[in-house]
C-alpha cells in the first residue's frame, strides 16, 4: 500500500503523528510504503522520519517538490502553496506508484485502511463526500447534484491522474472561478476533476463537524445536496477508521490550549510516541476565540439560530460572493 502526504517543515511533526496511527494499526498490512511530498523539509525531520518508521519495518521518501505553477492569487496562510501538491502527485512520485491513498497531516487512523487497498477504482479520485451546499458547487461549474469531496483524504488513481496537463486545468479553472471559489485547493480538485470523482465510505474521513453536530442540524446548518444518509453517517460515527481534524467553530484542535474534540486523547497517545512527544500545545488565536465566541451566540437558541445560520452559509454567502463577480 502506498500511502503519502504534503507539507511544509511546520506541520512535519503532524504527518508524522499520523503515521504512527497507521503503523499502530494496520499491522495487518503486509507492505506499507510511505511518500512524503515536501516543501524544504529539514534534514533533522527527514531523518526523524526514517527512524520513527523502522521499529514497523515501514519506509519512507522524502522527496523535495520543485517550483509548481501554482497561481500566487490561490496561495495564502490557511492554503500554503504545499497544500496544491497533491494534485501534482502523478508527476512527483514514482512511476511505478499506480495507486496511492492521500492523507492531510491532521488526520489519525483509528481502523483499518485494509479495504482501501483492494479498491480498483476507475475514477481518478475517490473521497469522502463534503457537507457543502449546492450552490458552492455551481460557483464552480457544477451541478447541485454533482459529487463533491473533501480533499483530505483521497485514494488516488496515478495512472489516470498522469494523463492530465495539471498546469493547463489548474490555470484554466483559475481564469474561470478564481471570483467565486471558496475552498481553494479542494475547489481546484473537484472542479478539474468533475464527472470523474469516486465516493468512500463517510467512516474513511470523519470531519469535527460529524462530531460537534447531530446528523439534523448538520442538515439545517449546510444543508448539503447529494449526501449521506442519517444511518450512514451514524454507522461510521461509531466505527471510523480515519478522524480528520479539520476546522468548526465551537469545537478546538488537539494541538490547541483548551482542546475538547472528542479524539484529543487519542491524538495526544499517537504524539507522545514520535520524536514531537514535548511539542507542547498551541496557544489559542484570538481569531479562534473570537470565532467560538461568535459560535455560541449564534447557535443559541438552536430552534432559531440553526435555521438562519443555515440560510447565511449555505445560500446567501456563495450567492453574495456571486454577486460580487
Amino acid at each position: 500500500m502506498n500511502i503519502f502526504y504534503t507539507c511544509d517543515d511546520n506541520f512535519v511533526c503532524f504527518a508524522g503523528i499520523s503515521m504512527i496511527s497507521i503503523c499502530e494499526n494496520n499491522r495487518n498490512i503486509d507492505v506499507i510504503d510511505f511518500y512524503l511530498l515536501g516543501d524544504n523539509i529539514s534534514d533533522n525531520n527527514k531523518q526523524a522520519l526514517g527512524e520513527l518508521l523502522i521499529p514497523y519495518g515501514r519506509t519512507i521518501s522524502v522527496i523535495d517538490v520543485p517550483q509548481l505553477e501554482i497561481p500566487r492569487e490561490l496561495c495564502n496562510q490557511r492554503w500554503p502553496r504545499s497544500a496544491y501538491t497533491r494534485l501534482f502527485s502523478g508527476t512527483l512520485l514514482p512511476n511505478t506508484v499506480k495507486t496511492a491513498l492521500y492523507l492531510d497531516c491532521d488526520t489519525i487512523i483509528v481502523g483499518s485502511l485494509k479495504e482501501l487497498d483492494t479498491i480498483s477504482s476507475k475514477y481518478t479520485v475517490s473521497g469522502v463526500k463534503d457537507c457543502i451546499s449546492g450552490y458552492y458547487k455551481e460557483n464552480i461549474g457544477l451541478e447541485k447534484d454533482t459529487v463533491y469531496i473533501n480533499a483530505g483524504v483521497l485514494l488516488m488513481n496515478l495512472t489516470e491522474l498522469r494523463k492530465m496537463d495539471m498546469n493547463k486545468a489548474i490555470s484554466d479553472f483559475f481564469k474561470t472561478y478564481s471570483k467565486t471559489m471558496f475552498f481553494a485547493d479542494q475547489d481546484v480538485l473537484n472542479g478539474i476533476l468533475k464527472g470523474n470523482v469516486g465516493v468512500l465510505e463517510p467512516k474513511y474521513d470523519m470531519m469535527t463537524i460529524h462530531y460537534s453536530l447531530s446528523y439534523k442540524e448538520l442538515i439545517k446548518i449546510r444543508r448539503p445536496s447529494n449526501y449521506y444518509s442519517k444511518e450512514e453517517l451514524e454507522k461510521a460515527k461509531e466505527n471510523p477508521s480515519i478522524v480528520h481534524f479539520t476546522t468548526f467553530m465551537t469545537n478546538i484542535r488537539p494541538w490547541i490550549e483548551g482542546a475538547d474534540h472528542p479524539y484529543t486523547k487519542d491524538f495526544e497517545k499517537y504524539m507522545a510516541m514520535t520524536p514531537w512527544r514535548n511539542m507542547g500545545k498551541q496557544a489559542r488565536t484570538k481569531r479562534m476565540k473570537d470565532k467560538r465566541i461568535m459560535a455560541y451566540i449564534l447557535l443559541a437558541p438552536k430552534f432559531l439560530a440553526y435555521p438562519i445560520l443555515g440560510f447565511l452559509h449555505s445560500v446567501v454567502r456563495p450567492l453574495l460572493k456571486r454577486r460580487r463577480k
